[in-house]
């Protein structure tokens, strides 16, 4: 995904895709991205003088053109990741092959991999159709900005989505990257913003709301660095705060990597 498409992501999930059984999705679910972040200059270790090497006095002082030796120092053990939470019975583990990532979803949700569209020009057309759109919109403004999208009825009826995707980021984002895009790009607000670790890494957690009133979305975005060292957001969107919240907590306890 390019950097202008990263900014400009909004990821479209139409008025009227079908559901098999499970109704149509009412409107378009906006996703945020981050841009790049500048990376940080490498710490610097100091050396110091270890009595008793060869240049070191016993007064403290080093003679001319002696050398000091760098203390030993451990590398930083990492810290352990928590087990993967197990998937319920009215869910199914959704898996995400090109990051090598995984989560669950509900059961009855309509899980999209763009791959498969892109090869099968008829279930392009038919998923086209269903959302009202041309297949070129859907190729171009949608399926290829994102590796996975899933999308359904959420407990409040109302639609709710999850949506994959790489972003162009060296590193997890800052918080005050985060808050940048989300309140200029959409003109949302940022409720929260926390790191946590799961059992596919650190994650950096955002909660935030977006559009008027009437129309308004909630979301939860979590960053992640998947085991190619690509950077990744989870993005469950949802009518409700509650829906948001319930949905996103699931994701965050049953995230894994895929081997």
């Amino acid at each position: 995904m390019s950097g202008l498409a990263c900014l400009a992501l909004g990821v479209s999930l139409a008025a009227t895709a079908s559901l098999g059984g499970c109704g149509v999705v009412d409107r378009v679910m906006a996703t945020p991205t981050i841009t790049a972040v500048p990376s940080q200059p490498d710490a610097v270790t100091p050396t110091v003088p270890v009595p008793g090497a060869s240049g070191a006095t016993d007064a403290g002082t080093s003679t001319a053109g002696a050398s000091t030796t760098p203390t030993s120092r451990s590398a930083p053990v990492p810290p352990k990741r928590p087990a993967a939470g197990g998937i319920e019975p009215t869910e199914r583990l959704v898996v995400v092959d090109s990051l090598d990532i995984g989560f669950a979803a509900p059961t009855l949700f309509m899980e999209i991999d763009p791959e498969k569209y892109f090869k099968d020009s008829g279930a392009l057309d038919e998923l086209a159709k269903g959302m009202g759109i041309s297949p070129d919109s859907l190729r171009n403004g949608v399926l290829n900005q994102v590796d996975r999208m899933v999308v359904g009825r959420a407990d409040d009826g109302r639609t709710a989505s999850i949506v994959v995707a790489r972003l162009p980021l060296d590193a997890l984002p800052t918080d005050a990257a985060i808050r940048r895009e989300i309140t200029g790009m959409l003109g949302g607000t940022v409720t929260a913003v926390k790191r946590v670790a799961t059992a596919a890494g650190p994650v950096v957690r955002v909660d935030y709301r977006v559009g008027p009133q009437k129309y308004r979305q909630y979301g939860e975005q979590q960053y992640l660095e998947t085991p190619d060292g690509a950077i990744a957001s989870v993005t469950v969107t949802a009518f409700s705060a509650a829906e948001s919240q319930r949905m996103g907590a699931r994701v965050l306890k049953t995230l894994r990597t895929i081997e």
